[in-house]
């Protein structure tokens, strides 16, 4: 069964933002050619887990498979901003002892890493925003197994000897 409540949650959309063409792919993409080359490598790795993972997290959501939320994504969402965070760095280090040229040669070479340290950057931002919304999802009980307590039963007049007789005022008294 569907679940189009899936669609109206930001943590949907982010996934679907780190999965897409705009952030998981375009962050490697450009250094794909320059593989053999351990950060080039790295931000494969980096750019295909996330797209491929954040697509298994996008069809577990939209099927209504609720165990994804909450402490599971926390998880993914924390060891993924650890390897976007490692990846952006490498790169933008790699782009800042470029000085105009190496072994990556002139001209367009330097813009396709540029591009790629600035989506691997905006990629970290996006699992940022997705740890926010997983520990919002915790706080509400979501993938802990523990959900929101029951509501208390009625209670019945016949059983409870605690009931408050016909038309007399019950005044419930808070525990500090």
């Amino acid at each position: 069964m569907l679940d189009a409540g899936a669609l109206r949650t930001p943590g949907f959309w982010l996934r679907v933002v780190q999965a897409s063409l705009v952030f998981g792919i375009i962050a490697f993409a450009p250094v794909a050619e320059y593989s053999g080359w351990s950060r080039a490598d790295f931000a494969i790795f980096c750019g295909a887990v996330t797209m491929l993972a954040s697509l298994a997290l996008i069809a577990c959501l939209i099927l209504g498979i609720s165990a994804v939320r909450g402490l599971p994504s926390l998880i993914y969402d924390g060891l993924f901003w650890i390897f976007w965070l490692a990846c952006a760095a490498a790169l933008s280090d790699s782009l800042s002892s470029m000085n105009g040229w190496g072994w990556y040669g002139y001209g367009s070479s330097k813009s396709r890493l540029q591009a790629s340290v600035a989506f691997s950057w905006l990629t970290w931002f996006a699992f940022i925003a997705s740890i926010f919304f997983d520990v919002q999802d915790l706080r509400r009980g979501a993938g802990t197994g523990l959900g929101a307590p029951a509501a208390p039963a009625a209670p019945d007049a016949l059983d409870n000897k605690d009931a408050t007789p016909a038309g007399t005022t019950a005044v419930a008294v808070a525990a500090v």
